[in-house]
């Protein structure tokens, strides 16, 4: 009997000791301060108000240092997630030079996905093989051309009818 009262003297020990460490250190008996100092790791020597006074700062310590550590881990997660927001902005802004430098050079160096990016652009279909994107985009971009050039000479032609056609005038009148 005397062992199993031990054994519930010593098994509701570690609860009463949980208990007293919410309470002030002051409550705190020397043994379970110099225990506490032993766990933070200071000089469990002298009285206990010299006790306390360790343990306060000690604890102080390790909130500070903690607090300081959580700011500079939140410090640095921060200058991480501007970094990457720099980078994709970098990446996006450098992806329309490259298109641009790409778009430069022959249609025939392009990838398959810029060839249907500049179909979808031209307003023309971006189905099929390389070299069907390709001619598809010649003919788009030749188009515009061509028209252009044949407004350019219909232009041309209706200002000579007009000059023609202003002459024939000036001659009627002097007549």
């Amino acid at each position: 009997e005397a062992a199993v009262e031990e054994a519930a003297e010593e098994a509701a020990e570690p609860e009463a000791m949980e208990v007293e460490e919410d309470a002030p250190l002051e409550d705190w008996t020397v043994k379970e301060l110099k225990d506490e100092c032993k766990t933070l790791g200071v000089s469990d020597k002298g009285k206990k108000a010299e006790l306390i006074e360790r343990i306060k700062e000690a604890k102080a310590t390790v909130e500070d240092t903690t607090e300081a550590a959580v700011e500079e881990e939140a410090a640095v997660e921060e200058a991480a997630v501007e970094e990457a927001a720099v980078e994709e902005e970098a990446a996006v802004e450098a992806e329309p030079e490259a298109m641009e430098i790409e778009e430069d050079g022959p249609l025939e160096e392009w990838t398959v996905k810029e060839l249907k990016e500049e179909c979808k652009t031209l307003g023309v279909s971006d189905k099929g093989k390389k070299t069907e994107l390709i001619e598809r985009i010649k003919e788009a971009r030749a188009t515009p051309e061509e028209a252009a050039e044949e407004v350019i000479a219909e232009e041309e032609a209706v200002v000579e009818e007009a000059a023609v056609e202003e002459a024939a005038v000036e001659e009627a009148a002097v007549e």
